[in-house]
């Protein structure tokens, strides 16, 4: 019986024709080597010898590069955070820490 080799993975950044810089893509490293051996040189290797596709894929993802900055004159809109909105009696207990009375509860229930 065969023992299956564990795929280890790479991270490249890939070639452009007539642009500079690129994408970062993901690949196995066979995959790799054969395209090295087709076009030496076209891309360029970020890492090598990667344990898992899923660590390949977030390095690839943090390489990208930032969104632009916007040109001069140009406002950026603010980053919304979104949270949940606080429990009743969360509400209530930050109401009564800012000296503002907690507001009653309808009860909808007993009409």
């Amino acid at each position: 019986m065969k023992v299956k080799q564990p795929t280890m993975w790479v991270v490249f950044k890939m070639g452009l024709v007539g642009k500079v810089g690129g994408q970062h893509a993901v690949c196995s490293q066979p995959d790799w080597h054969e395209m090295e051996l087709a076009r030496p040189g076209h891309h360029t290797l970020v890492r090598a010898n990667i344990g898992n596709e899923g660590e390949a894929e977030r390095l690839a993802r943090g390489l990208q590069a930032p969104p632009p900055t916007p040109k001069r004159g140009q406002q950026m809109l603010p980053r919304l955070r979104l949270t949940a909105p606080p429990r009743a009696e969360q509400a209530d207990a930050l109401a009564v820490a800012h000296g503002v009375p907690a507001a009653p509860v309808a009860d909808s229930l007993s009409r």
